[in-house]
């Protein structure tokens, strides 16, 4: 008789979060988006000036799974923002990600 062994490994991302709302202020925006309790440990948010995320990009980590707004500061007056959220899952020292939400934009007061 012949033994042998098989393994596999999967990689489980976790689902993507919505974002639900923005709102403007004055050189600032506000974000909501949907909360994901399972499979998460928090979120990823990015606002930039163009729909490609390269021109005055901005990347904030949320590390709490119940916080689903973030207030945005130091923005440039009267411009066109876009923003877009996703879910993370920390497993060790390795992050797993969710893929971004619809991009959705505000123009800044």
């Amino acid at each position: 008789m012949y033994g042998a062994s098989f393994s596999k490994t999967f990689k489980i991302n976790p689902k993507a979060s919505k974002l639900i709302k923005l709102t403007a202020g004055s050189k600032r925006l506000k974000a909501k988006w949907s909360k994901r309790k399972v499979q998460s440990s928090g979120y990823q948010i990015q606002c930039a000036l163009n729909k490609k995320f390269t021109s005055g990009k901005k990347s904030f980590f949320i590390r709490k799974t119940g916080q689903v707004t973030k207030v945005i500061k130091g923005l440039k007056k009267n411009k066109k923002y876009y923003v877009r959220v996703r879910t993370f899952k920390k497993v060790g020292s390795k992050r797993f990600y969710s893929k971004w939400s619809k991009v959705k934009s505000i123009k800044t007061k």
